[in-house]
């Protein structure tokens, strides 16, 4: 199967079924109420993965335009780690050629997490191409098996600046006079 490209602003979470831009080995899919609040999301299998697995969800995103784009997602995995990870790999050829795809490792885990958190990696050294694919994978071992890899409110998007510090500068000459002490 082919990986549709997305847009940068694409966001996918997955409460509206399954969007043809995701391309999948394995058993991954859509579990409904495995999401944050309760919600659907991308898992890796149904239930435990299968031993000696090596399976993936893939997209890809053009940034021939972007900024400094980014991958935000949310995640909670059960991975033990004696062998089994899951990866964030970002893979890109040069001049859309795709014999010359080269795979990098963006977010790796292996330990087991149930709370839901946000991760967000910085696609900045990809912009400028138009074909930017995107592998959350799951790999494991022959001995033990978990629940695996949850993954919700994908986004691919421009990064957001913080709002800029400002610094005050007080030696105190003037005594605590106007200052709120106490």
């Amino acid at each position: 199967a082919e990986t549709l490209g997305v847009p940068l602003g694409w966001t996918d979470d997955f409460d509206g079924g399954l969007d043809p831009a995701w391309t999948f080995t394995g058993t991954w899919g859509i579990q409904s109420g495995a999401g944050v609040d309760g919600s659907a999301a991308l898992t890796d299998s149904p239930g435990d993965y299968a031993n000696s697995s090596d399976t993936w969800a893939q997209t890809a995103v053009d940034l021939s335009a972007a900024v400094w784009p980014v991958l935000v997602f949310k995640d909670r995995h059960a991975v033990p780690p004696d062998g089994e990870s899951v990866t964030v790999q970002i893979g890109a050829a040069d001049n859309n050629n795709i014999a010359s795809l080269a795979w990098t490792t963006a977010y790796s885990v292996r330990e087991i997490r149930t709370g839901w958190s946000e991760q967000q990696i910085d696609l900045s050294r990809w912009k400028g191409r138009h074909t930017v694919y995107i592998r959350f994978r799951l790999g494991s071992n022959a001995s033990v098996v978990d629940d695996g890899w949850a993954i919700d409110d994908v986004a691919l998007r421009e990064h957001t600046a913080l709002p800029a510090a400002t610094s005050a500068y007080e030696r105190f000459e003037a005594g605590l006079g106007n200052w709120i002490n106490g």
